[in-house]
């Protein structure tokens, strides 16, 4: 077989497998569904996008070179708030929901993430802080704290010093959050031990334990009517969508096998998104779930070399016998300098 016809070949497998990858891309993260339920905001291989809810092709939001994850709607669905390393360590950022100029709305050395929105102009920010004196507690990757912030910026205010992660804020103020209580890899499945994650629910200055499954319980979602709620949990083996009244009374809404659900996100209206297998899906409680096939076209900007300027954790380093030379284990691989 002449060069030319394997040429031609490769380039026509190339073009094949862009396609498919273009057509059908996976492992999508964070997405969140749009107050209104006609969008949906994802992260993808670190750029964030939007894709109507019912599928179609993808709208790229930004394109800097860094990390830009975690996007979060604003209430009227104007803007979307997310997180980037564009200036070092993880801040939070704000823009248009239709695109445009990104603005940073925190400066702090800690990484930070987008943790929810009080109004349209005051975002909830999760990190790590300082104890203060009268607190006992240990605020780090593990125990983060929410502080909130002018979506412009600015000083920011302490909110709550115990940890909420996955909150959900309702409109007359109650909150929904799961607990932590311990480290615990969040990817880790099948996960049952003394610090597994539970639903509390925050009204006024009282909390309540709403799950008390011995496994994990995460994600929590207010239903648009206040009275109830939808969350993951593993109790069937693997997380999967589950409705639950204020009184404990629980429902089963999905039964996916294999792989986790992930990234529980409700519209205004009532109708849920989530991501399984690497792909999102949505779903009206009561019915199946729909995929949503999304269609991403883009020069996607990876490099073929990764450059980067390490300055710790070479291990087995061995001198030369001339001493002109050194080899050092790095991630695995050797190197010689």
């Amino acid at each position: 077989m002449s060069k030319k016809i394997l040429s031609l070949i490769a380039c026509l497998v190339i073009g094949m497998l862009a396609r498919a990858e273009s057509e059908n891309p996976l492992w999508m993260r964070g997405g969140a569904i749009s107050p209104d339920g006609s969008s949906i905001a994802f992260s993808y291989m670190g750029n964030i996008y939007t894709v109507p809810s019912v599928g179609g092709e993808a709208k790229q939001l930004t394109t800097n070179a860094s990390y830009d994850g975690h996007p979060m709607w604003s209430p009227d669905g104007s803007m979307l708030a997310f997180c980037s390393n564009r200036e070092g360590s993880l801040d939070v950022f704000i823009m248009s929901a239709t695109g445009g100029k990104a603005e940073r709305v925190t400066t702090h050395s800690f990484n930070e993430y987008p943790a929810g929105w009080l109004g349209n102009d005051t975002l909830l920010i999760r990190r790590a802080g300082n104890p203060t004196v009268s607190e006992l507690t240990f605020p780090g990757s593990t125990f983060t704290r929410l502080y909130k912030v002018a979506k412009g910026g600015g000083r920011q205010t302490l909110f709550s010093a115990i940890s909420m992660d996955h909150l959900s804020m309702a409109s007359d103020g109650r909150i929904l959050y799961n607990n932590v209580k311990g480290y615990e890899d969040p990817w880790r499945k099948h996960h049952t031990s003394s610090i597994a994650r539970d639903i509390y629910m925050k009204e006024g200055g009282a909390y309540k334990r709403m799950t008390t499954f011995a496994g994990e319980d995460r994600n929590p979602v207010w239903a648009p009517d206040g009275k109830g709620y939808y969350y993951l949990s593993e109790k069937d083996g693997t997380f999967n969508v589950y409705h639950s009244t204020l009184g404990g009374v629980s429902r089963q809404l999905t039964s996916f096998k294999g792989n986790p659900v992930r990234y529980l996100s409700i519209s205004s209206n009532g109708l849920l998104s989530f991501a399984y297998d690497g792909e999102l899906f949505t779903l009206v409680p009561g019915k199946e779930p729909v995929r949503v096939p999304v269609k991403i076209n883009t020069d996607i900007d990876t490099d073929k070399v990764i450059r980067s300027l390490t300055t710790r954790g070479a291990t087995h380093v061995a001198v030369s016998p001339k001493g002109k030379d050194v080899a050092f284990i790095l991630n695995g691989d050797v190197y010689v300098t």
